[in-house]
């Protein structure tokens, strides 16, 4: 059985990657792997030194998406507890949540909390609806979401 800490890091050192390749930012992990006090204004699992950090961006790498028909529509699934997670770790710091994820070595998605706007920006994407009064995401591939990093 894999160690959860070891396959954490590994899934946030392949998300810190690829935000260098795509957006030519020093992106790092956040020491502690977000424990620090969110007095230091770190959450979540990566950001930008010296740079404003719009978002507190949370990574999870799983062997499955977390959006499979079932756990959306049948049981709470992955995905509701990651997002719910984003936020909580993006209030503590007032950053907008980002949520990015990968699964059996496959794709980053990225999910951001629905707006209109942010939804009319995006050529592709899916809206889920929040659950126990979680605001509604939009989950589209990282790289159709770089550009507003």
């Amino acid at each position: 059985m894999a160690d959860s800490r070891a396959k954490g890091r590994y899934g946030e050192t392949k998300v810190r990657d690829k935000l260098r390749e795509l957006t030519g930012k020093q992106w790092e992990r956040i020491p502690c792997s977000g424990a620090l006090d969110a007095k230091h204004g770190l959450k979540g699992d990566l950001y930008v030194p010296d740079s404003p950090n719009e978002y507190c961006v949370e990574v999870k790498n799983y062997s499955e998406d977390g959006i499979k028909s079932s756990s959306v529509f049948h049981t709470r699934g992955t995905l509701f507890p990651w997002w719910e997670q984003a936020i909580t770790q993006a209030a503590k710091v007032k950053k907008k949540p980002l949520l990015l994820y990968t699964f059996n070595r496959g794709k980053i998605y990225a999910c951001v909390e629905f707006t209109v706007d942010a939804f009319n920006k995006q050529p592709k994407g899916i809206v889920i609806k929040g659950d126990n009064g979680l605001p509604p995401m939009l989950i589209l591939l990282l790289e159709d979401f770089v550009k507003d990093l």
